[in-house]
């Protein structure tokens, strides 16, 4: 062996292995919840002059069941008008994404068949199913690639993911970028295109307000802004229980209406 060639080997066996999506996706899925979690939240909708145009308070509810379904369930509590109403979302792996809406002078729950009809009744916060979806199970998706690149957010070491949409009916965003925070193992940032390849969304974490429940990381403070609309929607978690004994009889279609 050369004495050029020994010394490079000695450094790449030295060199400790790149990351690839199976870590990533380990990190997150060890920091998640083992089998719920509960969270009671309030969301503000708030103009570019500071003037707050919408304000909600929910219960959201997620939940592993067997054979890897997940289910997250929305209970509003404020304000009057929504109160009582609910969003249930049931995912399985390979299989479509089924959303059932509940709203108490519907009289009973319905299935959301198109995306604008729960377009209509999450409008007023400005936040959809895929923006929860993209805080409570950011690996989840088969389509997130892990990027050769690495960003700090706020000073601290990311693993960037990018999911490609066919747009239409499953989803309004063409592309994503999800930075996930390497010790917390949590997205910290996240950056949503549209088809036009314009940044339509951004959220942005506050890192400091992250606090350790039971063996879970979990952000307290986040915001989505939207640049359309030139506008922020602050979800602010109020309250958390991880791992409780709630029922999942609770996360049913049977049991929205009561």
């Amino acid at each position: 062996m050369s004495r050029l060639v020994a010394p490079l080997l000695i450094v790449w066996l030295a060199a400790p292995a790149a990351a690839d999506m199976r870590d990533v996706r380990n990190c997150v899925e060890e920091n998640m919840p083992r089998r719920s979690i509960m969270q009671e939240l309030t969301l503000r909708v708030q103009e570019a002059s500071g003037e707050e145009t919408f304000t909600a308070r929910f219960r959201l509810y997620w939940r592993r069941l067997p054979g890897d379904e997940r289910r997250i369930l929305l209970r509003f509590t404020a304000p009057d008008d929504l109160k009582g109403a609910a969003v249930l979302v049931q995912t399985r792996p390979g299989r479509e994404r089924h959303v059932y809406l509940y709203l108490p002078e519907m009289g009973k729950p319905r299935r959301v068949m198109s995306r604008g009809q729960l377009d209509t009744f999450l409008g007023q916060a400005n936040l959809g199913i895929e923006e929860l979806e993209l805080l409570l199970d950011p690996v989840r998706s088969k389509r997130k690639k892990l990027l050769p690149q690495s960003q700090d957010v706020e000073g601290r070491r990311t693993w960037v993911l990018e999911e490609r949409h066919s747009g239409g009916a499953d989803s309004r965003y063409a592309r994503t970028l999800t930075f996930i925070d390497r010790e917390y193992c949590i997205p910290v940032r996240a950056e949503l295109f549209g088809a036009d390849g314009s940044t339509k969304k951004v959220l942005s974490v506050d890192v400091s307000t992250v606090t350790r429940e039971v063996e879970s990381w979990v952000p307290r403070n986040l915001i989505f802004h939207d640049l359309e609309r030139n506008s922020d929607t602050v979800l602010q978690v109020d309250d958390i229980t991880v791992d409780s004994e709630f029922s999942p009889a609770l996360l049913t279609v049977e049991a929205l209406a009561r």
